[in-house]
């Protein structure tokens, strides 16, 4: 890594991209990546100055812009999903995965034409679906991930990683009935078919699983009580703790989760209804999870303990990359 980080903020008209080179002590900003009214913004870099950000784009759908200046600006943006792809929802778009493609012709290495692209996004149905593309995000195809069910895929971001060689790991919450539960997936040709989903968490609640995966490790990290129900009916005296689960075998088998700290980083119901929810923003509700479950584990398998500290310090909403 030359210490070149990527930061996305939103504001009303737009996204505005920052890039840092000397690992956030100076910074440069762009306040338009080419798309209005848009939220959710996602961030993912394959190097070499190349810069995907998706958004979710009102009424277009999750739309994904380039740069090949360091996200300052924006050579065209593509529909990786439309509302129909979501079943007619306005669902919470999950995060950008992005890989330099293989060498080819000169022009088309340059300018990423060979990079990999892909986001992961719930519908209206109880499903996850995955949008790729091969061709640096000039055209998508979606693939599903989880097929359509009873169960409530929208009140979290769903997430996927790149564990490298092609190999994709997925994750994300049901709702079904007054219950959670955290599912897994995972491909080995780079998102074009997915396993059978299996449940990772079924007891308690659950809410905001993250997944990060690197060879044959792939680390879940959440928000769980023992507490029964959904997040946002559990009881006052509900406990949230953050917690942890692993696999080093690629994702065949799971350790059981284990709690990273015995401090609780929340009591009582979390909210996940977005822009609906009336709980005070001093409390840790839905903006506080919902950011920390996109920081969650994008660093350092093994650095778990810095989790901690970002529950202490609270800050405010966006969204990371880093070449």
């Amino acid at each position: 890594m030359d210490g070149t980080v990527y930061y996305a903020d939103l504001w009303l008209g737009s996204s505005t991209v920052s890039v840092s080179h000397d690992q956030g002590e100076t910074w440069i900003a762009s306040p338009l990546d080419g798309v209005v009214v848009e939220d959710r913004q996602w961030l993912a870099t394959p190097g070499s100055g190349r810069v995907y950000l998706a958004t979710h784009q009102i009424p277009s759908g999750i739309v994904v812009s380039k740069s090949l200046t360091g996200g300052i600006g924006y050579v065209f943006s593509s529909v990786a999903a439309s509302v129909a792809d979501q079943t007619g929802c306005i669902c919470p778009s999950g995060n950008i995965i992005a890989e330099a493609g293989a060498a080819g012709l000169g022009l088309g290495l340059a300018n990423g034409l060979n990079d990999r692209v892909g986001v992961i996004y719930s519908t209206s149905t109880g499903g996850v679906k995955f949008a790729q593309s091969v061709n640096g995000a000039l055209t998508f195809g979606s693939f599903v991930v989880s097929q359509v069910s009873t169960a409530d895929t929208t009140r979290n971001f769903p997430v996927v990683a790149n564990g490298g060689n092609s190999h994709l790991v997925a994750i994300w919450l049901e709702l079904i009935g007054n219950s959670t539960r955290v599912q897994f997936s995972d491909s080995v040709n780079w998102g074009a078919t997915w396993t059978a989903p299996r449940t990772l968490v079924a007891t308690g609640t659950s809410v905001y699983p993250w997944v990060y995966a690197r060879g044959g490790k792939v680390a879940v990290s959440l928000y769980h009580t023992t507490a029964e129900g959904t997040p946002d009916r559990v009881p006052e005296s509900a406990q949230w703790f953050e917690t942890y689960l692993e696999s080093t075998n690629g994702g065949a088998t799971f350790s059981a989760p284990q709690i990273v700290d015995p401090a609780p980083v929340k009591s009582g119901p979390i909210c996940t209804e977005g822009a609906s929810c009336t709980e005070d923003p001093g409390t840790f509700g839905l903006s506080k999870c919902r950011y920390r479950q996109r920081k969650s584990f994008t660093a350092d398998l093994d650095a778990v303990h810095q989790q901690r500290q970002r529950h202490r310090n609270p800050i405010r909403p966006a969204e990371l990359a880093r070449s």
